[in-house]
């Protein structure tokens, strides 16, 4: 399938700009105990896949001879909208046995994680305890108790990698950076923490808006919002997390139709073979399908897996997502 042409950035976040600074407040939530599986031991893993007694026959690889991709970079769009308690909660259920298989099944460790939400907006609680004046996009609440927490300039910049939790805790990412690596410690803990992005966001969700912005060359050039994540050598695996309802327009106002997502997607690599995008979105099996989400994700062939964020367990289509992950890296050509 050949990719359509590519749309300038400049159009695409000229209107994206217009709600990349937007402000929220949000009453306090609260947030349901998650249990924290065992951490994945990256070390442990890579050590399986170059033991030297492995074979073709039991799945191991031998490294000396691959000549695939080594390095992934995952984005995590995670809808913060009100509805989104249960999905965030499934998919920090999913997220241990999905990065054990990862280890597992893509040589090397050279992973980068990076969530962001739907909104843009900043959590006020962490800085102002003033009632706010609110917009159309970030509600106004007033605050009866605040966290002393400074916020960086990209702390309100739709797109940039989100650290803080549902309750504007700092998830403790090292280095100060907005994304993790799959070596960091308590990488599992520190990524529960960031993708339970809250309920507190505004309704009207920006997911695929966000999406473009993280991958934009504005946030991933040097000094940007999300430098460092998104690397040329790397495999870009996009999973995109929303009940965002078809009847909700406001994507379209700023970043066109699924082929201009398409587009702006495959332009941050060039390739499209060098991108996979798992959508756990409203497929219509359980949920009223959200069309435009659907056929985004399909323009990526057998690269685009689909699940249905309706559903009791999340693990089935990370499962699938895993067997894509690995076919596609084995056929990356990484820059030398």
């Amino acid at each position: 399938m050949g990719s359509p042409p590519h749309p300038p950035y400049a159009l695409l976040l000229a209107a994206l700009t217009v709600l990349a600074s937007c402000t929220k407040g949000a009453p306090p939530i609260e947030r349901s105990p998650i249990g924290v599986a065992e951490e994945v031991a990256p070390d442990a893993a890579l050590e399986a896949l170059e033991a030297d007694g492995g074979s073709a026959d039991d799945g191991e690889f031998f490294l000396d001879a691959y000549t695939g991709c080594t390095k992934v970079d995952f984005l995590f769009v995670v809808d913060n909208s009100g509805s989104m308690s249960s999905v965030q909660s499934q998919l920090a259920a999913a997220f241990p046995d999905f990065i054990e298989s990862i280890l597992r099944d893509v040589p090397g460790t050279d992973h980068h994680i990076m969530v962001v939400d739907s909104d843009g907006c900043e959590d006020e609680s962490l800085h102002d305890c003033e009632t706010l004046p609110g917009s159309r996009y970030c509600p106004a609440y007033r605050w009866t108790a605040c966290t002393p927490t400074q916020l960086s300039t990209c702390d309100n910049v739709l797109g940039a990698g989100f650290t803080a939790g549902p309750l504007g805790f700092n998830c403790d990412f090292p280095d100060g950076r907005r994304y993790l690596k799959a070596t960091d410690d308590r990488l599992v803990e520190r990524f529960i923490c960031a993708a339970t992005t809250g309920t507190a966001g505004s309704s009207e969700e920006l997911p695929m808006s966000a999406m473009v912005k993280a991958l934009s060359p504005e946030l991933a050039q040097p000094g940007g919002c999300s430098d460092g994540f998104l690397r040329e050598d790397a495999l870009l695996v996009v999973t995109i997390l929303s009940d965002d309802p078809e009847t909700v327009d406001i994507d379209d106002a700023l970043v066109g139709d699924p082929t201009l997502w398409y587009d702006a997607v495959v332009g941050a690599k060039n390739d499209p073979s060098e991108v996979v995008v798992i959508g756990i979105i409203p497929n219509g099996s359980r949920c009223q399908t959200t069309d435009r989400f659907v056929q985004f994700v399909e323009l990526f062939g057998d690269q685009g897996q689909i699940g249905e964020v309706c559903s009791g367990d999340y693990t089935p289509t990370f499962t699938r997502a895993v067997t894509a992950i690995s076919q596609a890296c084995g056929e990356f050509s990484p820059i030398n």
